[in-house]
């Protein structure tokens, strides 16, 4: 009886249940030139989830327009050269997660 449980115990896969998608913004880093926008959003978000969005520097890169539930996003405009670090804060239930991207912004070259 054993030797028969030990081949039946060895046969047997078991697979781990795959893991929640955690909550990612679109883009990490992004260079633009001066007027460019650029959309980022938070991929995997949970439907009841709260996203709040800061910008480090508004004179170099300004959140235009933004989404704080369901699909979450912002509209990141450039307004002069320079860096700045676009913060979203993802909260849902007892979860609390800050992403990040680097937003360089290049001179527009004027032909």
């Amino acid at each position: 009886v054993a030797t028969s449980m030990a081949l039946v115990a060895s046969t047997l896969t078991f697979q781990p249940a795959e893991a929640a998608k955690k909550p990612k913004l679109s883009k990490t880093k992004a260079t633009l030139k001066v007027g460019q926008t650029l959309k980022l959003t938070v991929k995997n978000a949970k439907k009841k989830a709260k996203v709040s969005w800061k910008t480090s520097k508004k004179s170099v890169a300004k959140i235009t327009k933004k989404t704080t539930k369901g699909k979450a996003y912002a509209k990141i405009k450039a307004v002069k050269k320079g860096s700045a670090k676009i913060t979203a804060t993802y909260k849902a239930g007892k979860t609390k997660k800050k992403m990040y991207c680097k937003i360089t912004v290049k001179k527009k070259i004027l032909l």
